[in-house]
């Protein structure tokens, strides 16, 4: 299978529990502090211009207002702060929540949008928010997993995005979906032709594109039957897939999907009362220097240094995380390697200049056990990517300022990956 990392638009896991905590309550609307940290999201979002991305902003919003505590009247105090912003975004994110959000909420995003237009606010995506439709379709069986590969256009646009869909053979449910950022159509024709790298894998067979919609409600339907959740890179998209296969963003009952806190591995908690976790850091440690030295040159930095530095990554994880090791998110990354990599008397100038890539191999070991959780893996290795050339190998305490600034460009950059993916 593709593997099923979507899109989303960078809320840390504390700040979405706040979010989602406070906007619960039903005796009360949410507090003023919660709803501007949610339409925050906006302030990173100034320079998007692509329908595509102002589409994954609104799936993202949508996420901690559609739990079903939230009261339709805090939902819709969350539209007027976004429209209170009359600025070129929130005019985008109106329009693209006045398609994707249930038809209540949906109209009086339109209602607001509408309002802005009036008062001359627009945005260039604006005409194209809610117009990807399918393209063509194929489906093929592997291994007791159905997949459908499916291309979507917008009109006018040369670009694709791929939808790609799992189904477990057994249960006919839905069990993995993924839609990727924008992509050239001879990228995506390749991705339906070929969607995995296995040269061994049975070809796909066409799809009409319209039995598309009707295979994915009824699969959808069994997998929340069966009580199957989809991974939480997919909650951001749903909509935007309903939205092109139903003309509806509520048009598919989806499945439920998990929070990216729920999607950790237990095993590798420190509060695990079954385990010590300094013998737990050491098999992991110990584990990942095997891992190293299977698929790295001996000769090389990577081998040489990812023992101490990968150990010195998992004791400051467990110092300062929330007790999960394979837990990972960009400003965790960006932190560790331009203000604890720098201090730490535990690493040399060699050690301090292989830390980038040793922080990459490290994450890659935990995705390929199954173990990262957290940001997905294409933003956290354009983080260690951004900040390569910034690990220099100085003895220098604290962050400097070039240090700061490194950190701050790499959570920015990998923000606007984010939404690209």
């Amino acid at each position: 299978m593709v593997p099923c990392r979507g899109a989303i638009v960078s809320v840390s896991v504390l700040g979405e529990r706040r979010i989602v905590a406070g906007m619960s309550r039903r005796s009360e609307l949410p507090p003023d502090h919660l709803v501007a940290e949610l339409v925050g999201l906006l302030d990173d979002a100034p320079e998007i211009e692509d329908p595509a991305d102002v589409e994954l902003l609104a799936g993202t919003l949508l996420l901690p207002i559609l739990i079903p505590e939230v009261p339709e009247a805090a939902r819709r105090i969350v539209v007027d702060a976004i429209a209170a912003r009359g600025d070129p975004i929130a005019a985008a994110t109106l329009a693209a929540l006045a398609v994707l959000a249930p038809a209540g909420l949906a109209s009086y995003a339109q209602d607001a949008a509408v309002r802005l237009a009036g008062g001359g606010v627009t945005h260039p995506a604006v005409a194209q928010i809610g117009t990807l439709s399918v393209e063509s379709a194929a489906a093929g069986v592997d291994e007791g997993t159905e997949m459908i590969v499916a291309v979507l256009a917008r009109p006018g646009y040369r670009d694709r995005q791929v939808l790609v869909l799992g189904i477990d053979v057994a249960t006919d449910a839905l069990i993995e979906c993924m839609l990727t950022p924008p992509l050239s159509r001879k990228e995506a024709e390749r991705l339906l032709r070929e969607p995995t790298s296995d040269a061994s894998a049975p070809p796909l067979a066409g799809l009409a594109t319209d039995e598309l919609a009707a295979r994915v409600i009824g699969t959808a339907a069994y997998a929340r039957d069966l009580g199957i959740a989809l991974g939480s890179d997919a909650a951001p998209v749903l909509p935007i897939i309903a939205r092109a296969l139903t003309g509806a963003g509520d048009g598919v009952a989806w499945p439920e999907t998990l929070a990216p806190w729920e999607e950790d591995d237990e095993q590798l908690s420190i509060f695990n009362g079954g385990q010590d976790p300094g013998e737990l850091i050491g098999r992991l440690g110990d584990e990942f220097e095997a891992h190293i030295g299977e698929r790295w040159p001996p000769a090389g930095p990577v081998a040489r240094h990812a023992g101490v530095v990968g150990a010195e990554m998992l004791r400051w994880r467990a110092a300062t995380g929330n007790g999960h090791l394979g837990r990972w998110e960009v400003e965790d990354l960006a932190t560790f390697l331009t203000a604890y990599v720098p201090a730490s008397s535990a690493l040399g100038d060699e050690a301090r200049a292989a830390a980038p890539d040793c922080a990459l191999a490290l994450i890659r070991f935990l995705a390929d056990r199954g173990s990262l959780s957290g940001d997905p893996l294409p933003d956290l290795e354009h983080t260690c990517g951004m900040l390569r050339a910034h690990a220099v190998s100085h003895r220098a305490r604290g962050e400097s300022t070039s240090a700061r600034r490194a950190k701050r460009k790499a959570q920015r950059s990998a923000r606007k990956q984010g939404r690209r993916r």
